[in-house]
């Protein structure tokens, strides 16, 4: 399986990745303009592949957009403009990072992976407009949910987290019956 993200983070959606699938994957490309946790990012993921001339520091850039098909792509983008913590909220701001958004899914656009994942805060803000953006995309079938680590893993925290899961019409035809429910 080869794998790519955008607004990566130090990606711990890779190492869930990883646990699954037990270091049998390629990490092909990422994108995280943080420079620390860029740093990280490369750090972590060097032994799956990744490399500096593959981490690009704009998720929405002509080299991150244009790299090659992965089987799975994920997306994390920023939430700080519609988490409640900001106190600073405004409508622009908002506007502003659901354009980019949808501007880093010029990849899915471009390059079709099989697979995408997209997380995101479970902000009324968020949900109907990133929902209405990833409906937008041709050719894939469409899935979302909250999950809440207290109740997915009975982990000791809150943060609750907005989940779609897009597979193309193909993979979802090659379902078997028993799974077509995803």
């Amino acid at each position: 399986m080869t794998y790519g993200s955008a607004f990566s983070g130090i990606d711990m959606f890779a190492a869930a990745v990883d646990a699954e699938l037990g270091g049998q994957w390629r990490y092909e490309f990422a994108s995280e303009g943080d420079e620390k946790a860029r740093a990280c990012l490369l750090e972590s993921w060097c032994r799956r592949g990744l490399e500096g001339v593959s981490c690009h520091w704009d998720a929405c850039c002509e080299e991150a957009v244009s790299e090659a098909h992965v089987t799975l792509w994920v997306a994390t983008p920023d939430c700080k403009e519609h988490s409640p913590a900001n106190r600073g909220q405004n409508e622009g701001d908002q506007q502003a990072s659901l354009y980019g958004s949808w501007r880093a899914l010029d990849y899915v656009r471009r390059a079709r992976p099989t697979v995408v994942v997209v997380e995101n805060v479970t902000s009324a803000t968020v949900v109907p407009q990133l929902t209405a953006l990833l409906l937008r995309l041709p050719g894939y079938r469409v899935w979302t949910a909250m999950l809440d680590p207290r109740e997915v893993a009975d982990a000791p925290m809150a943060r609750e987290r907005q989940f779609w899961l897009l597979l193309t019409d193909a993979a979802y035809a090659a379902m078997p019956q028993a799974h077509a429910s995803v």
